[in-house]
Formats: structure tokens, C-alpha cells, sequence
């Protein structure tokens, strides 16, 4: 059997059964995280989000959530209305097309791929757009062997549950609460049908009970939200968290009644489409011209640990240096 190798530097880079090996690249896409901040995979850093809902770390830093989600019931389906989808072949997006994943130079004639330390183009999140038919579009052609179906509830019905939340700050409620109903038009998006446009939601919340450990507390959810708009707007470095880019493509990419003219089809390996796009060094356009930059100075900031860290019970696991 021939094995074929790689020589670098007199030695042994890599090999392979395959006359063209495939090489892994220098850096993986976590690995790539830092090149935007290091703080994103520092165990010495907990945002907001992990304060709240947990985080699972290495000796001893992990932190129980706060936050417990109980099951949504349905108040107005019957068994009777589920609809039986088309036959569909999914699967979870894979990082190979770098083009796509990584950040790269309009106008530049080279693509930037995993060996270097460019940062990557963004988060993934699927588009919320109208299906096209009421049972999806089936993409599963002659691969009928390795397609599914799924049960689809019609659209305009309702869920009900309950979000059980125990020792939290007003504004982090108040993160937990926007979290949850966003803004105005955008959805949220469950299921295994996100890609072909199903499980497209929207959730309003509102407080039953609420114990404070004081005399006071405001349960009015607006009021909470606001709180909380208020404190991220002022902790962010420019003062603009709501018009920053991780919030304008968040709500653009979830208000399900602006995207309809958006193309979500998914590139055709058949049709050579990734070799077409890559011979033309093809870049992953602005969606609806939003820049995906950070403001000018956003890259010179001084990454300070919290002033919380190390303090209560996680303290015991902090080497103090005089």
C-alpha cells in the first residue's frame, strides 16, 4: 500500500494513504477566538452570560447556573395538526470553507486561511426567514437513505412555560428578560429545522413572583430592561452597545419579516459553486450592508480582569501574589 509524505524543514511534516493528503491547519477556529481578544478563552474572565447561566471549567472554576428553564407546553395544538415535513438531509455547519469563516480583505486577490492569525468573520446563526412551503422544501433528491422527517407545529400557535431564576442582580434579570423577548420583530429559533426556516419564535415574559432579599424591588419587566440597556450602554466602550455590530447583525439576522427577499440557499457542491466562488476569491458580503468592524480603538483596549475575581468562594482556587 503506498504512503505518501510531506517534507518540511527535512523532516517528516505529514503523511498520508492519499497521493494529496489532508493537513490540518495551524490553528483550529477556538484557537482563533483570541486573535480578537484573549480574554474570550481566559479562565480568568466570567461575562455576564456565565455569571448567570454556568459555565463548566477546568480545577474548580466552574459556576452552577442560576437560572433554571422548564419545559414549554402547548396551549392550542392538538396531535391532529402536526404536519409531517418533506424528507430533508441535515446536518451542523462544518468550519472547511474558510472563505466563509474567516475575515477576509475585500478587494484582495489571496484568501487568508487557518495558518494565519486572522480573526474569524463572526458567529453562526441561521437566517429567520419564511419557509418556502408549509412542509419545507426537500433537499434530499437521491440521498432518500440518510433523510429524516420531522413533525412541525402550524405557525401562529401557542406555548406556555416557566423560567425559574433564583439570586440575581436587577440588571442581570433584566439581561435574562431581553434576552429572552429580544427586541420588537426578532425571533429566536429552535429545532433540528433552522436551516430550511422552521422553529422561528417569539417569547414574552413576564414576572409571576419575585422575592427580593430587600424591602424593595421593581418586577416590572420594561423597567428591568431597560436597567439593563442602560448598564450595557455605559459599560461599552464606545457607549453604543445597542448600535455595535454583534447587536445590529443579531436583530437583523432574527426579524423574520425583513428577510425575505434574503437568499438562504445552501452553496452546490455538484455544481462546483464552492471551486467557482473560490477561483473568483469570492468574500462573504455585509448582510444588508451592516459592518461587521468593531469602531476604530476597539482593538487597543486594555483587557482588565473583574474586580470580582478571585473574591467568595472562588478564592480559594487563586494563587495571591504580594
Amino acid at each position: 500500500m503506498p504512503v505518501f509524505a510531506l517534507i518540511a524543514d527535512d523532516k517528516i511534516h505529514s503523511f498520508g494513504f492519499a497521493k494529496m493528503p489532508r493537513v490540518t491547519y495551524r490553528n483550529s477556529t477556538e484557537e482563533l477566538v483570541e486573535t480578537s481578544s484573549p480574554a474570550h478563552l481566559s479562565n480568568a474572565y466570567f461575562d455576564m452570560a456565565e455569571l448567570i447561566m454556568g459555565t463548566l471549567r477546568d480545577e474548580g472554576l466552574g459556576l452552577k447556573s442560576r437560572v433554571t428553564f422548564v419545559d414549554a407546553l402547548a396551549q392550542d395544538v392538538s396531535e391532529r395538526e402536526l404536519i409531517t415535513s418533506n424528507l430533508l438531509i441535515l446536518n451542523s455547519p462544518k468550519p472547511t470553507f474558510y472563505p466563509a469563516y474567516l475575515e477576509q480583505k475585500l478587494g484582495q486577490k489571496y484568501y487568508a486561511d487557518y495558518d494565519t492569525s486572522q480573526p474569524l468573520a463572526g458567529t453562526k446563526r441561521y437566517i429567520a426567514k419564511q419557509p418556502l412551503e408549509c412542509k419545507l422544501t426537500s433537499n434530499a433528491k437521491d440521498n432518500k437513505n440518510v433523510a429524516g422527517q420531522m413533525e412541525l407545529c402550524p405557525v401562529g400557535k401557542h406555548f406556555s412555560g416557566k423560567v425559574v431564576f433564583h439570586n440575581l442582580k436587577p440588571v442581570e434579570l433584566g439581561a435574562l428578560l431581553w434576552s429572552l423577548q429580544l427586541e420588537e420583530g426578532a425571533c429566536h429559533q429552535l429545532g433540528h429545522g433552522k436551516p430550511m426556516g422552521a422553529g422561528a419564535i417569539t417569547l414574552t415574559a413576564s414576572l409571576t413572583c419575585c422575592q427580593a432579599n430587600s424591602d424593595h424591588v421593581d418586577a416590572n419587566v420594561e423597567q428591568l430592561v431597560a436597567l439593563f440597556i442602560t448598564h450595557m450602554e455605559a459599560e461599552h466602550p464606545t457607549k453604543q452597545w445597542r448600535h455595535s455590530p454583534q447587536l445590529n447583525y443579531l436583530l437583523a439576522l432574527s426579524t423574520l419579516e425583513k428577510n425575505s427577499d434574503v437568499n438562504t440557499c445552501y452553496m452546490s457542491i455538484d455544481d462546483k459553486e464552492f471551486q467557482q466562488a473560490k477561483n473568483q476569491y469570492a468574500k462573504l458580503e455585509p448582510f444588508k450592508g451592516l459592518s461587521r468592524n468593531e469602531p476604530l480603538g476597539m482593538d487597543k483596549l486594555e483587557n482588565t480582569v473583574s474586580l470580582a475575581f478571585g473574591a467568595g468562594r472562588l478564592s480559594q482556587l487563586v494563587e495571591k501574589k504580594k
